[in-house]
């Protein structure tokens, strides 16, 4: 809606800038981390460095039923998340800003609560594509939905290091007490980058948690034991149809 719009709209405005007052130095090392230009591991290369650590200890069989769900739910999220893309080809906020600008004191388009700038520039380079929905918000919340479920719940202490220039080499590590904690800064990276919109961010997240929420409960739940009466059932009835094969005809 118009509210949402114009707080996401002054908030990147303001923490997205390559010269911005606002935007903290956590929040610019934040920007940069889950940047991943050309050359790097990118989203789902981070979920699955941190896998190779939150995997210890677990049988091959459970590393692999891990590993194969947090990355179909990646896999899937990011499919919906670029097809929102390009059904709704939403202006990211560069174009929004400057265009702003030019509208600025148009009866028919000026909005009081918004003021456009000509000459704004993000921090980083805005991708070539429609801004809505987030795909690293999608992606990495579908990482987290998937991991909370299949792991335990969401509290876990892990560690991510990147290649932030991809000479190959690791350049900073980012350490997280929860999947959460680390989904809400991939998405919040965005905005420090000047390249996605709060409500963009978080309609990302929410398309990623129902993505891993449906995923964890159809195709990758606990495959449940009989329980003892079946199995006397089952038993019982293998007896008597393996007897009835093998009585003497005319008895």
């Amino acid at each position: 809606d118009a509210s949402a719009y114009t707080a996401s709209f002054n908030q990147v405005k303001s923490l997205g800038q390559d010269v911005s007052l606002t935007r903290t130095a956590d929040h610019t090392n934040v920007a940069t981390f889950w940047n991943d230009p050309q050359g790097t591991v990118t989203t789902s290369g981070h979920w699955n460095q941190a896998l190779q650590t939150l995997t210890t200890g677990l049988s091959i069989n459970e590393k692999a039923k891990v590993f194969a769900a947090v990355n179909i739910a990646m896999a899937d999220a990011a499919i919906a998340a670029w097809d929102a893309k390009y059904t709704y080809k939403s202006w990211c906020p560069v174009t929004a800003i400057r265009d702003e600008a030019t509208r600025d004191g148009a009866l028919d388009y000026d909005n009081p609560d918004i003021t456009g700038d000509a000459a704004w520039t993000p921090l980083f380079a805005t991708p070539v594509s429609p801004e809505y929905v987030s795909l690293t918000g999608a992606q990495s919340q579908a990482a987290a939905t998937t991991l909370a479920n299949l792991l335990g719940g969401d509290v876990h202490s892990f560690s991510i290091a990147a290649d932030i220039n991809g000479d190959g080499i690791d350049d900073m590590t980012r350490s997280y007490s929860s999947f959460s904690q680390a989904s809400t800064e991939a998405g919040q990276a965005g905005i420090y980058g000047g390249s996605q919109f709060n409500y963009s961010v978080q309609d990302g997240q929410l398309l990623g948690e129902n993505v891993a929420q449906y995923l964890t409960s159809n195709f990758f739940a606990p495959v449940p034991e009989p329980s003892g009466a079946m199995c006397v059932l089952a038993s019982g009835m293998l007896l008597l149809l393996d007897r009835r094969r093998n009585r003497s005809p005319g008895t």
